[in-house]
């Protein structure tokens, strides 16, 4: 498993485990309950995303996971925009959205044992 993906596993646990304590961690604010399920479902994309990835490393399918992440950063964006109460949550979001994105599809994984 790459570093990249082993980071958004990580990410998508915190989120189905602990999504109040990851949103007071990034921003300081927490989250109301609608708020709560879609960090878990946000949490669900990350963990299918990452095991995606693990399993199929081909460029396409890092190719359509940036594009996910990219339209995710896009959608937190608009409810930025939209919603003054929800702008730093989301601005976050869309931050760590685009730092996923960013990866280089050729990103080498954990060093192996010999190397």
């Amino acid at each position: 498993m790459r570093v990249g993906d082993a980071a958004r596993l990580g990410y998508g646990l915190a989120l189905l485990a602990d999504p109040q304590g990851v949103a007071r961690a990034l921003t300081g604010t927490g989250l109301d309950h609608g708020e709560q399920v879609a960090a878990r479902v946000l949490g669900v994309r990350h963990v299918a995303q990452a095991v995606v990835l693990a399993v199929d490393d081909r460029a396409l399918a890092r190719r359509a996971g940036r594009v996910v992440d990219l339209m995710h950063a896009a959608s937190m964006l608009a409810l930025a925009a939209w919603s003054p109460r929800r702008r730093r949550i989301a601005l976050t979001d869309a931050t760590i959205a685009s730092m996923l994105a960013a990866l280089p599809l050729g990103h080498q994984g954990f060093p192996q044992r010999g190397s």
